[in-house]
Parts: structure tokens; C-alpha cells; sequence
């Protein structure tokens, strides 16, 4: 009777086993060259007050020398080693300033790299304090400014580039230049470089789960919006059909990475249209146990980084401070059950849960077709969003914790999040019920 999500994943990844032949093999990168400090020059463009505009050397690139453009910062206060963040924007975009700063007043060095041969050249100054990443702002390409080195190759689409030998594609440049980013931030005497983190958001969670997954220095690692297992995600599903060797670049290729020792935070909203909850929680699992999962139920897909309004993401600052200060942890889920009419979950918490939240539908689920497939579109769920009073909690000799949350008659699908008292959300497994 009842259909966890693990099992449904599981069937469609032997659906689409036939995509993954020689053509799909996955990437390799010289990790050992790419973690040695890159060269760097100071860049005269769009520079902006307080921070540092760099020129940072990147991979050759049809035959020429190649460099990307960087914003690093620092914090105001600096008192010993600090932490540090690499951040990768999303599709379309460039370094962004305003995101830089807002880390430097968390108390972290922070860079914000372009990965797509762009330097920002009209910067909207209301950016630096918004908690958005303006995608109004403009930019040029590198190779228009006539300059001795190339800019790095532009993305083409959804891996319309796929045709091409490798280390011509964008994103093979992309993964490599956030790896070398991390290696400048490792670099500076003012860093600590244990505790580097990397946060992307839209094609730049992709990029850096990428670098998540084939770099063990990373402490952490924040995919905002989309993750691994692509095809487990409608909107991929159609794009990756007709390119199979894209599949390639799938980050769950690189899961888990043994030698790794970096803890993840997948943090999408539930009706997002690029990272669905099969394809997040699927990737939250093959990057445990060091692992945790938030999706909002009022997250927008966008280029957002700031703490308040109903695109709070409050929960990266938390989550990137217990990593790299010690701070309490989010809390985590440690198991999803179904039972009859109810979902039972175990988690850990250093803070206290305040109250839980149940996203459910009770509408039967949109079917769409692909290639003769037919699987569910949860891209067109509705959810119904309801906070709920914590059930009585059962604490277990080994110091977990349990409750039971009764689901609504006709439940189809759900997700439950834990809400601690600091109001931080972190999510259990999908629930689909036939």
C-alpha cells in the first residue's frame, strides 16, 4: 500500500540506465593543479568601494589564456583565522557585490566569482543591502573588452553545448574556476582554510554540488534550488532525453565523496519548477549522513540571499555558523516513517522544535508523459501549508527523538518540516502515497 519516495527513485533510475553509456562518462579535472593558488590581477571594471575587483586566471579555452572576474571582501572586524565562502550565481548572471557584503557582515571573506566570461559593468548600489542578486544587472563579456587573456566560455542553454569535447564546455570551465576560487580563498593569510564553504543558487547550486562532490576540502556545501539526480526532475527530464550525453554533469555522479568531510544543506522551496522534492531529497540522501534538508513552502526560484520576508533563507547563516563556529546545529532528521494515516519522525535537536509544518496535497497527482514514461509532474502540485502543534515527543535511549504526525484524509503527498525555536525549518522525506 504505501510507496515511499526512495522506491520510486529507485524505478526510474532503472528506467533510464540505458542513458548512461560511454558517452556519459563523468568529467575529470586536474584537482591537484586546480589546488594551487591561481594568479590574480587587480581588475579596473566595475569595481566597487570596500571590496576587491580581481582578475583571477581560470583553464585555457580554445587556445588562449583565460581569466574570470571576482569581488572578494573581508569583514570589517577581523580577530584571527576566518571562514570563508565561495558563491556562484545563478544563469545569467555575474559577481555580485551586494552578496559578497552581506557575508562580510556575517563575519565571513567572502568571493563571488562569474562563471560565465561576464564582467558586471552597471551595478544598482541598492543591491549591496537587499538580500537579492539583482538580475538587472548588467554585464559585458570579457572578450568585448579586448583584453590579453579570454573569458571563459558562455553557457549555452541547458548543456546545448553537450556536443562539444569536454573541456570546451561551460560548465566543465564553471566547476573548475569555483574550485580554483576556493583554492585563492585558501591562499589568504587571513583565512582559515578549514572552514570554507561554497553556497549556490539556481545553475550555481548545480556547479557547486559539482565542486561539493569532487572536493574534500570544503566544510560545506549550500545548493540553493537544484541538486543532483537531474532526471528525477521534471524539468530536466525532456532537455536531457534529447542530450544524453549531458548526463555527465549530473552532480549525484560525484556522491558521496568519501573523502570528504564537508556537511551539505539542500534548501529549495516546495513548488520550485528546477530542483522538485524527489530530485532534492534523493541527493539529500546520497550526500548523508553529514547531510540536511529545508524546503520552504513560500521560497521563490530567484537569486535570493537575504534573511528576511517570504523569501527568508535564514537557515544558510545558521547552518554555515554551526559548521564553521560551533554554533547549534539545524536540527536533523534522522528517519521518515508511513504508517496508517500518520508519519512518525526521528531527529536530533540541539535547540528545542517549537512546532512542526505539514505541506500535503490531497489532489491526485499530474501525470506527464516523456518518451513513453509516464511519472509525476511535481512541478503542478498545489500544497496546502499548515502549521501544526508539536505531538507528544518520545525520547529514545539513544537520545533521538520521535512524535507521530496524523496526516489529512486523502493525503497524496506531504512533506513535514520541524520548526526550532530560533524558527528554522528543516524537512523529512517525501511522502507519496498512491
Amino acid at each position: 500500500m504505501k510507496t515511499t519516495l526512495m522506491a520510486l527513485a529507485g524505478l526510474y533510475l532503472l528506467g533510464l540506465a540505458p542513458l548512461h553509456g560511454s558517452d556519459t562518462e563523468p568529467p575529470k579535472w586536474d584537482l591537484a593543479a586546480l589546488a594551487k593558488e591561481p594568479e590574480t590581477n587587480e581588475a579596473q571594471e566595475a569595481k566597487v568601494a570596500g571590496l576587491q575587483s580581481l582578475y583571477v586566471a581560470g583553464l585555457p579555452f580554445n587556445g588562449r589564456e583565460t581569466k574570470f572576474y571576482a569581488y572578494l571582501g573581508f569583514p570589517a572586524n577581523r580577530t584571527g583565522k576566518l571562514p570563508a565562502v565561495v558563491l556562484v550565481h545563478g544563469g545569467g548572471g555575474t559577481a555580485s557585490a551586494g552578496w559578497v557584503k552581506y557575508w562580510n557582515a556575517k563575519g565571513y571573506v567572502a568571493l563571488s566569482m562569474d562563471n560565465e566570461g561576464h564582467v558586471p559593468v552597471d551595478l544598482n548600489q541598492n543591491v549591496l543591502t537587499s538580500g537579492t542578486v539583482s538580475h538587472k544587472t548588467e554585464w559585458q563579456s570579457i572578450d568585448s573588452l579586448k583584453l590579453p587573456w579570454a573569458g571563459g566560455p558562455h553557457r549555452l542553454g541547458a548543456y546545448d553545448d553537450s556536443h562539444l569535447p569536454i573541456r570546451e564546455q561551460w560548465m566543465y570551465h564553471a566547476v573548475a574556476e569555483t574550485v580554483l576560487s576556493l583554492s585563492l580563498l585558501a591562499s589568504l593569510s587571513e583565512v582559515d582554510s578549514t572552514r570554507i564553504g561554497v553556497v549556490g543558487i539556481s545553475w550555481g547550486s548545480v556547479i557547486c554540488s559539482l565542486a561539493g562532490g569532487i572536493d574534500q576540502r570544503l566544510a560545506f556545501v549550500v545548493p540553493q534550488y537544484i541538486g543532483g539526480n537531474l532526471m528525477l526532475g521534471n524539468f530536466w527530464i525532456p532537455k536531457l532525453r534529447n542530450k544524453p550525453s549531458a548526463l555527465r554533469w549530473d552532480p549525484a555522479n560525484f556522491y558521496p565523496n568519501p573523502a570528504s568531510k564537508a556537511k551539505w544543506l539542500w534548501i529549495d522551496g516546495i513548488n520550485d519548477t528546477y530542483g522538485v522534492p524527489p530530485m532534492i531529497t534523493k541527493s539529500w540522501h546520497d550526500t548523508g549522513p553529514n547531510s540536511w534538508m529545508t524546503f520552504l513552502p513560500t521560497q521563490g526560484h530567484g537569486g535570493n540571499y537575504g534573511e528576511t520576508g517570504k523569501n527568508a533563507l535564514r537557515e544558510i547563516y545558521a547552518f554555515a555558523d554551526s559548521v564553521t563556529h560551533g554554533t547549534p546545529a539545524l536540527a536533523r532528521i534522522l528517519g521518515t516513517k508511513l504508517g496508517k494515516g500518520e508519519v512518525t519522525l526521528i531527529w536530533k535537536a540541539e535547540n528545542p522544535i517549537n512546532h512542526a509544518q505539514l505541506c500535503y496535497t490531497a489532489d491526485p497527482l499530474p501525470m506527464i508523459t516523456d518518451a513513453g514514461e509516464s511519472r509525476k509532474d511535481w512541478t503542478h502540485v498545489k500544497y496546502t501549508v499548515l502549521d501544526i502543534p508539536l505531538p507528544p515527543v518520545t525520547t529514545n535511549p539513544d537520545g533521538t527523538m520521535q512524535a507521530s504526525f496524523p496526516l489529512p484524509g486523502g493525503t497524496k503527498a506531504g512533506i513535514i518540516n520541524l520548526i526550532d525555536e530560533r524558527g528554522l525549518t528543516v524537512s523529512g522525506d517525501l511522502v507519496d502515497i498512491p
